[in-house]
């Protein structure tokens, strides 16, 4: 799991190359420790170039 902007996501490569840039990420919202909400950028892949994200 990483954060972007400060907030849990996951990072999802390319299946070609798993090793390659990431193409788009998943927003993850918690809530009392369990899932809440579910949110990916796949058709919005534009938003890797502006975004900043650090491994937690």
């Amino acid at each position: 799991m990483i954060s972007v902007e400060g907030r849990p996501a996951i990072l999802v490569t390319s299946p070609d190359r798993p090793d390659g840039p990431p193409r788009f990420f998943i927003l993850i919202d918690w809530e009392n420790g369990r899932i809440a909400g579910i949110r990916d950028f796949l058709l919005a892949d534009y938003v890797m170039d502006g975004v900043d994200y650090v491994p937690s």
